[in-house]
Order: structure tokens, then sequence, then C-alpha cells
């Protein structure tokens, strides 16, 4: 199993929402164990929610991506009670390649996906 999985596993399936499912993908794990995992897990998500922050953050300082301040200063208060995830991309393309028109238009043939251009293994200049 991946350090995912057995998080998950122990996340998920006992210490919030009891699934007996997810329970059983870490049968044989210790508690310690799966806690462990958990804690390398959601540390790694939590490191690149703060790096992603500072990427909008350099592309705001660079006027690259124009962004209300409101976004930085508002607080945030979150009512939903179930977790509706909503699947997002970021496209990356070279300097001064036009827009699209809207949010809506699928982006030309010069944009790549940002995990294709930045992802891991990848070498950067």
């Amino acid at each position: 199993m991946t350090n995912k999985e057995v998080a998950g596993a122990w996340l998920y399936g006992q210490l919030l929402h009891e699934d007996e499912i997810r329970r059983t993908y870490a049968a044989g794990i210790s508690a310690e164990e799966m806690l462990l995992n958990a804690t390398k897990t959601v540390c790694a998500e939590m490191l690149a929610t703060v790096k992603a922050l500072h990427l909008i953050e350099r592309l705001v300082v660079d006027d690259s991506l124009d962004l209300s301040e409101e976004l930085f200063t508002e607080p945030v208060s979150v009512t939903a009670t179930e977790w509706a995830p909503q699947i997002s991309k970021a496209y990356v393309a070279e300097p001064g390649t036009a827009m699209p028109a809207t949010l809506t238009e699928p982006p030309g043939t010069e944009w790549s996906e940002v995990h294709d251009v930045f992802g891991p293994g990848r070498t950067h200049s």
C-alpha cells in the first residue's frame, strides 16, 4: 500500500467517517503506522497548498495574474456540510500567448497542463 492509501484508511475509515470499507484497507497495519502515514500525507498536502498560494502571489506581484486584493484579505468561512470537489486544471504557455476569450473556452494547442510541464521528475531552466 502507498502511504496515501494507509493515510486514507485511517483518516477516512477510522477518524472521520467510520467507513468500514476503508477500514479494511489497513488490515494488519498498526495504528501507529497509520497515524505516521496520515501525518506525512496531510503535511505534504498542506505544504503543496502553501506552495500553490506562493505561486499565485508571485503571479499577482509580477502582473501575470489579475486577482482582487480581497481574495487575500477577507476571512473565509466554510458552511458546506458535504465535500463536493471541483476538478480544475491549470495551464501554462509562452509569454505573450493569447488568453482564451472566456473561462469556458478550451485553451489552444499552444497551452499545456501545468502538471505536464512542472510535474515530478521534470527539469526546469
